[in-house]
């Protein structure tokens, strides 16, 4: 635990001081929010699926400009194999990395879905207590894909175009589970049934780096 609590606390101070991830990603899903919004916006009829949609597809994309960058200052002069190798053994990278990357997933989700519940202004969208909690398991299963695949494809040659290839077709279910559940909540209809499929996916992929970790070391 040591381990885990010390290596995230350095890269979220990292982060702090360079800003570069938390900047980028940020800048992207407002930027991709205006766009979207402009060009679907039909003499303001915008319906909350529409919102729904445009909110999930800037977090997704904004996401994956986190997950890419994710071990990228562990690849330079074998940092990983360091940080391996130390007291606590290999797990704890992989759960550090997994902390780390659900942090600036969530923060970018609570930005992004506040940002576009003031741009918009369609009646019925607000940030509520199941809107919040379907971003944040949202930012949950981006993070646990994205360890997963972003360890798995760390040594290929093209890794930052590579990665986002390979994980958004896993981010599908995300995405459709979270916008099904979001406009629901809007909507006022029934959003458990998409929130209780989005959990069961975010479980699945935040077992799977605990039981390949070792094999993340080895490709």
């Amino acid at each position: 635990m040591q381990k885990i609590w010390t290596l995230f606390v350095k890269d979220m101070r990292l982060e702090a001081r360079q800003k570069d991830m938390g900047f980028l990603m940020l800048a992207f899903a407002m930027m991709e929010t205006l766009v979207f919004g402009f060009a679907l916006d039909s003499g303001g009829r915008m319906q909350t699926d529409e919102v729904a949609g445009i909110l999930w597809m800037g977090f997704l994309f904004a996401g994956m400009l986190g997950i890419v960058r994710l071990f990228g200052r562990e690849t330079a002069e074998d940092v990983m194999v360091g940080m391996a190798m130390a007291p606590g053994g290999r797990l704890p990278v992989v759960m550090a990395k997994m902390a780390v990357a659900w942090v600036f997933c969530a923060a970018t989700a609570s930005i992004a879905t506040s940002v576009d519940v003031a741009v918009f202004q369609v009646p019925g969208t607000r940030v509520s207590v199941i809107v919040v909690l379907v971003m944040l398991l949202g930012a949950l299963g981006l993070a646990s894909v994205g360890t997963l695949l972003s360890g798995l494809s760390l040594n290929l040659s093209g890794h930052e175009v590579l990665l986002p290839v390979l994980t958004m077709p896993f981010l599908v279910p995300v995405a459709i589970a979270g916008m099904e559940a979001t406009g629901a909540a809007w909507r006022g209809g029934r959003p458990w049934p998409w929130i209780h499929a989005l959990m069961a996916y975010d479980l699945i992929f935040m077992v799977l780096p605990l039981l390949l970790y070792e094999f993340l070391w080895e490709v």
